[in-house]
Order: C-alpha cells, then sequence, then structure tokens
C-alpha cells in the first residue's frame, strides 16, 4: 500500500506519497491564526499541481492534478487528469452541508443522478461518465487510481473530480463519512470492478467517448477544469 505523508500539528495534510515517486506536498493551516508553512518533500510531482492555496475556510481557487497510467486492470483515463479541491467548501459552518454540495455540483451543471452514500470498498470506475465526489461529513483514506494508484486523505468540504476511467476505492472511513455524488449532463452511468478483465477491455472503447463536461462542479464555466480536460 503506499505511503501517506505523516501530519503535523495544527496541519492538514493533502497530498500523499508513495515510495519511488517524486512529490510536491502542500499544507494548509487547519485553524485560522495557526501558521503553518509549505513543505516541498522532492522536486516534482509525477502528477501535475496547479495550486492556488488559501486559508481561513477559503476554497482552492485551482485544483490539484493527477494523472494515473492504466495499470493492467484498472485503465484509468488517458487523457483527463482527476481534479481534488481541498477545503471547496467550509462544511464545518454549514448546517445542511450536504445539501450545500448538492447545491454547488446543481449550479455549475453538475446535478445529474445525484446521490449520498459512500464509497464502495472495492476498487471501481465508470466507463461512460465522469463522477464528482463531495465529502459532506467525516473523513476517510480512499485510494485513486486503482490498484497501484495514490492514497488521499479525504475530509468534509473536499471535492474530488474524476474523469471517465479512473480507479477508485474507500480504504477505510469515520463512521460519519457521507459523499454527495453527481454527474455532468452528457454520459451514461455505469459501474466497472478493477478485477474484471471483460468490462476493462470494453472500458477501453468508452473511455475516449465520453463527452467533455462544459463547466467545473465547483467553480462553473469559468473555472479550471473545461480548461485542463482537454483531448
Amino acid at each position: 500500500m503506499p505511503n501517506l505523508i505523516s501530519g503535523t500539528k495544527g496541519l492538514s495534510p493533502l497530498i500523499p506519497a508513495k515510495a519511488g515517486i517524486q512529490h510536491f506536498a502542500f499544507w494548509v493551516p487547519a485553524f485560522a491564526g495557526t501558521s503553518g508553512e509549505w513543505i516541498n518533500t522532492a522536486n516534482k510531482l509525477q502528477a501535475t499541481a496547479v495550486t492556488e492555496l488559501c486559508c481561513n475556510g477559503m476554497a482552492l481557487s485551482k485544483p490539484l492534478t493527477f494523472m494515473f497510467k492504466d495499470d493492467g486492470a484498472v485503465p484509468n483515463n488517458p487523457v483527463l487528469p482527476v481534479l481534488v479541491y481541498k477545503g471547496a467548501i467550509d462544511a464545518g459552518s454549514k448546517r445542511d452541508p450536504e445539501g450545500a454540495i448538492e447545491t454547488l455540483f446543481a449550479t455549475n451543471s453538475w446535478g445529474h443522478g445525484q446521490w449520498r452514500n459512500g464509497i464502495y470498498s472495492f476498487a471501481h470506475y465508470h466507463a461512460m461518465i465522469h463522477e464528482a465526489l463531495g465529502i459532506a461529513r467525516g473523513h476517510a483514506r480512499v485510494q485513486l487510481g486503482g490498484h497501484g494508484g495514490e492514497v488521499f486523505e479525504l475530509a468534509a468540504g473536499d471535492v474530488v473530480v474524476l474523469p471517465a476511467g479512473t480507479g477508485h476505492q474507500k480504504l477505510l472511513g469515520s463512521d460519519d463519512f457521507l459523499v454527495i455524488g453527481a454527474y455532468p449532463p452528457d454520459g451514461t452511468y455505469n459501474l466497472c470492478r478493477g478485477d474484471n478483465p471483460a468490462e476493462r477491455d470494453k472500458a477501453l472503447t468508452t473511455i475516449p467517448k465520453v463527452p467533455l463536461p462544459e463547466s467545473d462542479p465547483v467553480l462553473g464555466k469559468d473555472g479550471p477544469l473545461p480548461k485542463l480536460w482537454r483531448r
């Protein structure tokens, strides 16, 4: 299992670490008034990090981006990066964080097929649609990119945007872990398991055909997704 960067008191981990891969690690103060510093663990992140960091409850104005290669079982997406928004909403200040995330997604044209649940504990992906996952409550350790992918610590307020084909699974989670899932208007929901070669072979033909969204689920039409997701 990939290693995680260990936390520092008063700071929240954002980027995972994996042996043999160089990374940038960015940290943000967890509480107003806490002083923190950026910790650069290495020279370059294999998956490009596009970052503009803000503190004290403010959302990231740009996501971190990650590319995952086909691992032979999970295809991932060969062109489109995973987007990770840390603290997209200040969930702790919301009486109804579920509703806040649902409204955010719907306002930005990602309100199709919304659901409230968790994340499956087995590696899976969607080969005919892109997916947005907003963490409404709790926290979890989630692996993205399939069995050889990266492990992320996700918490309430974070949003992850998965291009079609991206493997994901929950490894550990708090009892109150709750996710809002949503999709753009174009595409068809399907579920593929990371241990089914027949599904993978078919997925390789459908993933490149999934339409590109016109809007970012967090920042709308003027957000970074339409610029970052290009074929």
